[in-house]
């Protein structure tokens, strides 16, 4: 009996687990059905795009004295492109990808190897089995832009100016073409020019319906981060001193902004004169301007700053009756060509450049700072994570930095990275997030008024064309005032470094850092020379960086030898590690042999 019911309880199971195993094949079954359908339907839609090439849209510039090229375009319609990658091909035609991850639908090239000339570019689409397909090549005729020795703006758009100067009478239009009536061979409006920087997305077109006719001008911002778009007349002569009315038509579904640009003798600068509100219909906006002290010549920029539309029409320029022209303010005479910018860290005649870390982690961070004895004082440092942002900073301690280093008349930038950095997350920061880097350091400038910026970069495996780009185009978003400095590693010169000279004239000054290993005085000479192509033969922006009182640093006897032949070489200067270390045998040498800083 107890033989049966065991019988009848083992087949009852038996049951049970098969109708279990059906129910599991079932399951597999319905998961590899819809595994089938979906990658039915990605393949239908992979082979749907194969075939349909996406465009590109190219505009180049130049910015602050180097060219830009600004491509663009549009997003798949389909949810299978997770990834672009943009290749280039210079002049002489060897096709490279230069971005090997992109999630936008834009990218500024600012690194163009083979100087001026038409580069060719194409757009590879990547789904998550492989590549989608190729875009059309699109070819772009890189400029060759006019060296801007002191350039005063953000907008480094420098059209020539006209080369009739005569004003006419006080009662005509200063401006030409002022209707925009007339076309000039390229299909622009004569005598206007189009404008814009930084990273957004420009459309421009003319003609458009204007206000009684067909010629407006218009510009659309398709995506924005940061800069403007804009059309503007060429330069006009003016008087200092003397008023102005200005009036014109336009259409905006945004807020604007209004801009002059005037040239003095000392190049160009720039006022900012209000914003003006969106307006759906036609509407005329007038302001009377009066010219600065110095202008000789002057544009009006109305500019689009966010995602929208401007169009604009009906310009007119007009000297008022009751003007009377100023007295010139005095000037200091302008440098000759073959001096140093005043805030260059070249030698001269009332001392040299000396840039010291001063440290931040000490029990006492930020003491004892021998500010009478240096040109610049970097606070050092604040990390950076993945996403490009800067990490550890502290608002109370920065400020008073800054504000005792400007009490002395000194420099006061800020270090980012270190030797300590996360290599992975700073390498992440300029490979895939390199425009929040490049913002958040402008907004740490603008908010605690820093002089610049030192990118202490080290111990990476960049690929030698990020740190150029990240130094121009940085340059582009701080503008032309600001310090940009930069540690390197000796060894990294022909690595991460090996096409750092692309990027010398956005920089104020680099350091090759000869400490931390064992090296002679001669070592130490050699090292420093090595680095002088990075800077095109500019001596006065290649500083020695050196450490003092240190276990790899040099004895005092030492630093007066360096000292020596920094001026028998003409460099710039050094930079020190770091002002706990740098104490007073070390400062009353350095005072022996350089009895002046600037």
């Amino acid at each position: 009996m107890q033989t049966a019911v065991r019988t009848i309880k083992r087949k009852k199971n038996t049951k049970k687990h098969f109708r279990q195993a059906v129910k599991k094949v079932g399951i597999i079954c319905v998961a590899l059905i819809s595994l089938i359908l979906s990658l039915d339907t990605v393949y239908g839609e992979i082979e749907t795009h194969r075939g349909k090439q996406k465009t590109l849209d190219i505009e180049t510039s130049c910015v602050a004295g180097s060219p830009t090229a600004l491509i663009t375009w549009s997003r798949d319609n389909g949810a299978i492109t997770y990834r672009y990658a943009l290749h280039r091909a210079p002049p002489s035609g060897e096709w490279s990808e230069i971005v090997t991850t992109i999630i936008a639908t834009s990218y500024m090239d600012v690194f163009f190897p083979e100087g001026p000339g038409v580069y060719q570019y194409k757009l590879v689409s990547y789904s998550a089995l492989g590549k989608i397909s190729y875009s059309e090549v699109v070819s772009a005729d890189i400029p060759a832009c006019p060296s801007l020795d002191d350039p005063t703006t953000e907008n480094p758009t420098l059209p020539p100016p006209p080369t009739d100067t005569t004003p006419p009478a006080k009662d005509d239009n200063l401006i030409r073409n002022s209707s925009l009536t007339t076309t000039d061979a390229d299909g622009n409006p004569q005598y206007w020019s189009r404008g814009g920087w930084g990273t957004n997305t420009r459309i421009y077109r003319y003609p458009v319906p204007g206000v009684d006719d067909s010629s407006a001008a218009k510009v659309d911002i398709t995506s924005f981060t940061d800069g403007d778009a804009k059309w503007y007349f060429d330069d006009v002569p003016v008087t200092p001193g003397n008023t102005y009315e200005f009036s014109h038509a336009y259409k905006a579904n945004v807020d604007t902004k209004l801009f002059m640009r005037f040239e003095t003798s000392e190049g160009y600068a720039y006022k900012e004169l209000g914003n003006i509100p969106k307006s759906d219909d036609w509407t005329t906006h007038i302001i009377d301007i009066t010219a600065p002290t110095g202008a000789s010549l002057m544009t009006l920029f109305h500019a689009i700053m966010s995602v929208g539309s401007l169009t604009v029409d009906s310009y007119m320029l007009r000297e008022q009756e009751n003007s009377t022209p100023a007295e010139p303010a005095p000037q200091e005479p302008a440098p000759s060509p073959t001096e140093p910018a005043p805030d260059s860290p070249a030698t001269s005649a009332d001392g040299h450049y000396v840039m010291l870390n001063a440290i931040t982690w000490e029990e006492n961070p930020l003491q004892n700072i021998p500010l009478d004895h240096v040109s610049e004082v970097t606070y050092f440092v604040l990390s950076v994570n993945s996403a490009g942002n800067l990490m550890g900073g502290n608002e109370s301690l920065e400020k008073k930095f800054i504000a005792d280093a400007h009490a002395k008349g000194k420099k006061a930038t800020l270090s980012v990275a270190g030797g300590a950095q996360n290599v992975a997350d700073i390498t992440s920061a300029i490979m895939n997030n390199r425009q929040a880097f490049i913002n958040n350091i402008d907004a740490r400038l603008r908010q605690f008024g820093y002089d610049g910026v030192v990118l202490d970069i080290e111990n990476t495996e960049l690929p030698s064309h990020a740190m150029p780009e990240l130094i121009k185009q940085l340059r582009i978003k701080i503008g032309p005032a600001p310090i940009i400095g930069a540690y390197v590693q000796h060894w990294q010169m022909n690595t991460v470094h090996d096409r750092l000279e692309e990027a010398a004239d956005a920089l104020t000054w680099i350091a090759p850092m000869i400490y931390d290993f064992s090296y002679t005085v001669t070592d130490l000479k050699s090292l420093v020379l090595a680095w002088l192509p990075k800077v095109k033969g500019d001596k006065s922006k290649l500083l020695a960086g050196v450490a003092v009182n240190y276990e790899t640093g040099l004895t005092v006897e030492q630093y007066m030898d360096v000292l020596r032949w920094i001026d028998e070489q003409g460099l710039g200067g050094v930079g020190i590690w770091q002002n706990a270390i740098f104490t007073k045998p070390w400062q009353d040498a350095q005072s022996a042999v350089w009895p002046q800083v600037p």
